[in-house]
């Protein structure tokens, strides 16, 4: 693992830092060395009731229970001080498993404390006011998807990546904007120029070359580009008519339809 891991994250600087720094307090800071909040009052916003019944709750377990969430807690001083990749957000990995180990402890506190109240409505009145504020934030955030009107594909997409699995070549460079859901590659598997900058660039890959190539090929689009990068077909829909000031009328010019619907044309360049 240090073998292949040495090159990578012990000394990745794509961005003039290594993926593996120091680096103190999370994501509780402005960019410019100051905090968004005070340390304490950080943790207590965004873990609430668990963070504070974290110490209360480690005095009540059991020795087991204690040497488990030990586990937990050497996990979060480690992701509190260092920094295991570019991105400084991706830590919450390992504060979700401190945090759920804080949830047992906390529930087990709670329920034992509940256990000592005389009366049956009292003890599930408490129980419930633990409950809400445990757990209502999650509550938004499920209802917020609930209400929600956006959606991953729609019936025309579903019927694109169809028509490409079924008529384009197994091997087919396809040029699209770099959106992660472009039917295109997550639907029908097919390569495409560039992928969205929100995933691998973080971890290592940077692929600066082929975002100006699909700029290029969109918006001031020539042969010899297309012919460099071996585009085999070309797709303008509304995420590609979006990012880019897109020069469609060169390919119309130029190159068939290959494909067409209300929301999407494709033209089959020369290489293919």
């Amino acid at each position: 693992w240090l073998a292949e891991m040495s090159g990578t994250v012990l000394a990745q600087s794509l961005d003039g830092t290594n993926m593996l720094r120091l680096h103190f307090n999370w994501v509780n800071g402005n960019g410019d060395g100051t905090l968004k909040d005070p340390w304490l009052w950080f943790y207590v916003k965004n873990i609430g009731l668990v963070f504070l019944l974290i110490l209360p709750a480690v005095r009540h377990a059991g020795t087991r229970q204690r040497w488990l969430f030990g586990g937990g807690a050497a996990l979060w001083l480690l992701a509190e001080f260092v920094v295991f990749q570019p991105n400084n957000y991706d830590n919450n990995k390992l504060l979700f498993i401190t945090h759920a180990l804080g949830c047992m402890l906390a529930a087990q506190l709670l329920a034992d404390w509940a256990k000592r109240l005389r009366t049956p409505a009292l003890r599930a009145a408490v129980i419930a006011v633990c409950c809400f504020v445990g757990m209502f934030g999650s509550v938004l955030t499920v209802g917020r998807e609930l209400v929600s009107d956006y959606q991953q594909w729609d019936a025309s997409d579903i019927a694109l990546a169809d028509y490409i699995s079924e008529n384009a070549e197994s091997d087919a460079l396809f040029l699209t904007s770099d959106s992660h859901l472009t039917p295109v590659f997550a639907l029908a598997g097919r390569r495409i120029v560039c992928g969205s900058s929100s995933w691998v660039y973080f971890h290592g890959m940077d692929y600066g070359a082929e975002y100006a190539a699909v700029q290029a090929l969109y918006e001031t689009p020539d042969e010899d580009t297309l012919q460099t990068w071996g585009v085999d077909y070309v797709v303008f829909d509304g995420s590609a008519l979006a990012r880019f000031d897109t020069d469609e009328d060169w390919y119309a010019e130029r190159f068939p339809v290959w494909y067409e619907d209300t929301g999407c044309r494709i033209y089959k360049t020369a290489a293919a």
